[in-house]
């Protein structure tokens, strides 16, 4: 059974009309480590207008980014 393999399908509207369709595939064996980073990782997915100013940022600067977005509206 650790061999099984996993496969999840997300669709996230892309705000546009249309979809991103996002897959994940891993065996049962790498779920607490793979399969979590993996989940983290659609769960901050995030679709950027193309307005968006594009930046990369450490997870300790993520919090601070996300309330600058939102006193901006």
């Amino acid at each position: 059974m650790r061999d099984c393999e996993v496969k999840e399908v997300y669709f996230v509207d892309d705000g546009c009309g249309g979809v991103f369709v996002i897959t994940a595939s891993y065996v049962v064996e790498v779920e607490e480590g793979t399969g979590a980073r993996l989940q983290s990782m659609i769960e901050t997915f995030v679709v950027l207008d193309r307005t968006d100013e594009v930046q990369i940022l450490t997870s300790e600067e993520i919090p601070a980014a996300e309330q600058r977005k939102t006193d901006l509206k």
